[in-house]
């Protein structure tokens, strides 16, 4: 479901008459200026087409040198509004002042970034501000409400942006001034907002519940495929199957039960696990022209990696700890914000200091199993690295962490399994999200 052309359906019947039902009581809109022969729809009898440059007074906004503006605000000052990043959520926001300001807007102007980013509105609310040249204010005449007008500009806005035209898209004030617009009677505009609002509230509460179902729902799915699938939940064990072999010492406490053929073991007993490292940045020969794939934590992508963004020189290779691991690694990053995050290298390739790669040994642990069981894991080594001004697990912490390891044959019905299964619910969550 497009939530978005839902919305935009919404605003071209609010400006088509077709939200709310014209009233008898409700007097006949006068007509302002010359009435139009050709109109884009038609309207309501009681309605007219007007001029826009009849019923607003549009206020075209101008830069201020950067010495006139002020971090702070103070007695003298006002704030200074330069652009979209400033308007969020329907909201102007405010991050910098002035006391020199030349071209004002007041509360209950209509905003329209004209600029740049074009076509976002916002209702002023935190009354007289300078506006740049970024912005325009439409301030309503008797005839329209500032929220009618917003309805109106909103409905229109594709027509705008399709108007702005150069190498930096711009609304000039003709863009504005020319349009016409279709004008109910006062009371039925009042009507008109307040029915617009509600449905669109009601959009917002479906959207929140698709999503919830497309996002974080499927979310939880995985993680308790996840978890089934390391406890040997998923598919079901044969007889035919050798038992585990135990690798290294037997624990004394583990977080559940697994099958009687498996075993618990750590993750250094499957296969050789080391960190990268990052040539010196203050040796540009170690990266220009570097033929060899260099891969950062921002590269893991949670499957398979098959590209990075930055490449190394066999001089940057060997004037740090950096060493190529081969396709088949299996890669978790260790430190900051994407600690936990995990793939498969595609292509033999050098890791940066904050990744870790193991090298499995052979006919141990199948390399999507050990990916698996290191998704599933996420929020236990999130939680490992916590406590230091900066969030990491080292490798010490990882290869002592414990694995419950199935028969390989099992491990690979397992990721046949759980390949299928999350596939599915991949369809399911795009279905959900698709128009």
């Amino acid at each position: 479901m497009n939530f978005d052309v839902l919305r935009q359906k919404i605003l071209e019947k609010a400006i088509r008459g077709e939200l709310v039902p014209q009233l008898e009581s409700e007097p006949e809109v006068e007509q302002i200026g010359e009435a139009p022969e050709n109109v884009p729809f038609e309207i309501p009898e009681k309605w007219k087409w007007v001029p826009v440059n009849k019923i607003i007074e549009l206020i075209s906004g101008r830069d201020l040198d950067k010495s006139l503006i002020e971090e702070k605000a103070t007695s003298s000052s006002v704030p200074y509004i330069t652009g979209a990043s400033q308007i969020s959520s329907n909201e102007v926001l405010v991050n910098r002042w002035t006391s020199n300001g030349s071209v004002f807007s007041d509360n209950g102007d209509l905003l329209l970034t004209c600029k740049g980013t074009i076509g976002k509105l916002a209702i002023n609310q935190i009354g007289i501000c300078h506006i740049a040249r970024q912005i325009m204010a439409i301030r309503p005449k008797d005839q329209i409400s500032v929220d009618f007008a917003k309805i109106f500009f909103s409905a229109i806005e594709n027509k705008l942006t399709s108007n702005a035209k150069s190498m930096i898209p711009g609304i000039s004030r003709n863009n504005v001034l020319s349009l016409l617009c279709p004008l109910p009677p006062i009371e039925e505009q009042r009507r008109i907002v307040q029915r617009h609002n509600e449905i669109i509230l009601e959009i917002d509460k479906a959207e929140s519940a698709y999503n919830e179902l497309a996002g974080p729902l499927s979310d939880r799915l995985r993680q308790l495929l996840l978890e089934r699938a390391i406890q040997g939940k998923l598919v079901p064990q044969l007889e035919s199957e050798p038992e585990v072999r135990q690798l290294g010492e037997v624990p004394e406490n583990v977080p559940f039960a697994i099958p009687e053929k498996w075993k618990w073991v750590k993750l250094e007993n499957l296969g050789k696990w080391k960190s990268g490292g990052t040539p010196s940045r203050s040796h540009r020969e170690y990266y220009e022209n570097g033929t060899i794939p260099w891969l950062k934590t921002g590269d893991l992508n949670d499957g398979v990696i098959k590209s990075v963004g930055e490449y190394i020189t066999n001089s940057g290779l060997e004037n740090s700890s950096a060493h190529i691991n081969p396709a088949g690694s299996v890669l978790i990053a260790m430190y900051g914000a994407t600690i936990g995050k995990v793939g498969i290298l595609q292509f033999p390739c050098a890791t940066n200091q904050a990744c870790c790669a193991c090298v499995l040994k052979e006919n141990i642990c199948d390399q999507w199993y050990l990916f698996y069981f290191l998704l599933s894991q996420r929020k236990n080594f999130i939680a490992l690295g916590a406590g230091g001004a900066q969030p990491n697990i080292s490798r010490t912490k990882i290869v002592n962490s414990w694995i419950p390891l199935p028969p390989l044959e099992e491990q690979h019905r397992i990721v046949a399994k759980l390949n299928e299964l999350i596939g599915s619910i991949s369809q399911l969550a795009q279905t959900i999200s698709t128009p």
